[in-house]
């Protein structure tokens, strides 16, 4: 009995020591993931609600207000060129046009939902170029007006058809194309009609969006159709498109072609991407000194309560920064020269990447849409 009694004891002593051992462990659990993570305060709804009020009118629709007034800048620019073609009025409108590109860069993140479905954007840009179709169009017969351009597939007009009729030769050249050459008068007219209706199809665009701000505001769904999983895959695709299609094609051609790159007619493809690292750090971490905007930085922290994720977005945020500072003006001479340096700025983009297709959709619950062969298209 008393050999029974002392074996019960040390069955109740190992018990309540492994029960010690497993709350302590629970404990540490608790404050390891307490350190780990933030505190979340708001509801998911309620935070997809906020970013999405804070990206329509702190940024959306902002700068399409901007890009149309760059493009009626651009427009009264061209009319000068148009009316006195000379070497300094040919320089002011060729300054006027990188000034409206770059502008464009904010306004192109946004391709998404109905955007991406009435392809508003592609009347604006979609590159590159198709010269000989421009070509044809200006030595043809039909009347050229806006009417007529309207007609013509995105890649005969917008940015980089004008792009191609400024920036091809040097100006001496241009200007000669355009007072002297066989289809003188006509290429003006392409021009003049190309102008008009880029700033027309900037006023589209921005209509679209001001059609759709209750739609987009208040479609708080989870699925892909929601504007939330939408907006995310923006930044997605963007990202995609400036790592295979702005970096990669150039990268990995040989021999090197710098035809591939966006605007290698202008040599503006760098400031392009800078322009677009720009806008998706806007929209992660918003405008500095700021109060009003509630971003994707603040929904992963005061919905999801994921501090370590934000601080790695921001790492890999700055990384790409400083990757693309880097790299010397233009990209077009600095892809074979300085190719180091490109290569590293193509991993950043990665980086930034792998984090929203991964981490981040997989914490806000994002279905992610876009696959690496979107941005070779």
């Amino acid at each position: 009995f008393h050999n029974y009694k002392e074996l019960m004891n040390s069955i109740f002593e190992y018990k309540l020591w492994i029960l010690t051992v497993s709350l302590l462990v629970i404990t540490l659990g608790c404050n390891n993931s307490d350190d780990n993570e933030g505190e979340a305060n708001l509801s998911i709804e309620e935070g997809r609600r906020m970013q999405l009020e804070s990206s329509f009118d702190q940024n959306i629709i902002p700068f399409q207000n901007n890009h149309i007034q760059s493009t009626t800048s651009l427009r009264t620019v061209g009319g000068a060129f148009v009316a006195d073609p000379t070497v300094a009025t040919l320089e002011n409108l060729k300054n006027e046009w990188k000034t409206s590109f770059l502008v464009f860069k904010s306004v192109e993140l946004y391709k998404i939902g109905t955007v991406q479905i009435t392809f508003a954007q592609g009347a604006i840009h979609r590159w590159p170029a198709e010269i000989s179709f421009i070509e044809d169009n200006i030595q043809g017969t039909a009347t050229i007006d806006n009417a007529y351009i309207n007609t013509l597939g995105a890649t005969s007009k917008g940015y980089s058809a004008i792009e191609y009729l400024l920036f091809q030769n040097d100006s001496e050249e241009t200007i000669t194309a355009f007072t002297e050459g066989e289809f003188a008068e006509r290429r003006m007219q392409y021009l003049a009609a190309l102008l008009e209706n880029l700033e027309e199809s900037a006023v589209n665009l921005r209509d679209i969006w001001q059609g759709r701000e209750t739609a987009f505001k208040e479609n708080l769904g989870s699925g892909v159709a929601g504007s939330h999983n939408q907006l995310v895959n923006g930044y997605i695709a963007l990202l995609e498109t400036m790592k295979i299609r702005k970096l990669d094609k150039a990268l990995n051609s040989n021999p090197y072609r710098k035809e591939l790159l966006e605007a290698f007619f202008s040599e503006a493809s760098l400031s392009a991407l800078s322009e677009n690292l720009d806008i998706l750090w806007k929209e992660y971490a918003g405008a500095s000194g700021s109060s009003n905007e509630f971003t994707m930085s603040d929904y992963l922290i005061e919905v999801l309560g994921q501090n370590e994720l934000d601080t790695e977005v921001r790492n890999a945020y700055q990384a790409a920064r400083t990757a693309l500072n880097a790299i010397q003006d233009p990209l077009e001479d600095a892809v074979p020269n300085q190719r180091n340096a490109v290569e590293a700025l193509r991993d950043r983009l990665a980086d930034l990447i792998a984090l929203y297709k991964v981490d981040i959709s997989s914490a806000a619950n994002i279905v992610v849409t876009f696959n690496d062969n979107d941005g070779d298209s």
